[in-house]
C-alpha cells in the first residue's frame, strides 16, 4: 500500500518538476536566451487576473481563480510550443508551433498561419513569467 502511494505521489508532482530550471539573477539570466529557454520549458496559465498596465502575468498550474477562459502556453525542450485559443464559438483549442528567446524577446510560430506572438520578457523565474505583448512591425 505504502509504494503505491508514492508512485502517485510521484507521478501527480512530475510534470510540475520536467525542465524547471533554476535561475539565480532572474534579472540577468532573462538575457541569456539558451538558459530562458530551459527555465520555460513546462505549462503556463495566463493569470489575467494579476495583469498589471500591459504586462501579462503567467504562472506554472496554480489553483486559480474560475474563468471563461484561462490561456494557456506549454514549452518543450526541443523548441516546440502549444497555446490554449478560444474559438468564435467559446471552444477552446490548442495551436502547435515552435519558439525561441532572442534578446530577451519571446517569439512564437505556428508554421504560417495568422498566429504569431512576440513578447518582452519582463521577469522570469520558478513560478512566474511576466511579459509584454510586442506589437507587430
Amino acid at each position: 500500500m505504502r509504494t503505491g502511494l508514492i508512485v502517485v505521489v510521484t507521478l501527480l508532482l512530475m510534470p510540475t518538476a520536467w525542465g524547471q530550471e533554476k535561475l539565480d539573477r532572474p534579472e540577468q539570466d532573462i538575457a541569456n536566451d539558451k538558459l530562458a529557454e530551459k527555465a520555460l520549458v513546462g505549462t503556463w496559465l495566463h493569470y489575467r487576473e494579476k495583469d498589471v498596465a500591459g504586462t501579462q502575468t503567467w504562472v506554472r498550474g496554480r489553483k486559480l481563480p474560475p474563468s471563461r477562459f484561462r490561456g494557456a502556453m506549454i514549452f518543450r525542450p526541443n523548441g516546440k510550443c502549444s497555446i490554449r485559443k478560444l474559438a468564435p464559438n467559446c471552444r477552446h483549442y490548442f495551436v502547435h508551433g515552435t519558439y525561441k528567446v532572442t534578446q530577451g524577446d519571446l517569439y512564437l510560430n505556428f508554421g504560417g498561419r495568422a498566429i504569431f506572438y512576440a513578447a518582452k520578457v519582463v521577469s522570469l523565474d520558478r513560478n512566474q513569467l511576466r511579459l509584454i505583448e510586442l506589437t507587430p512591425q
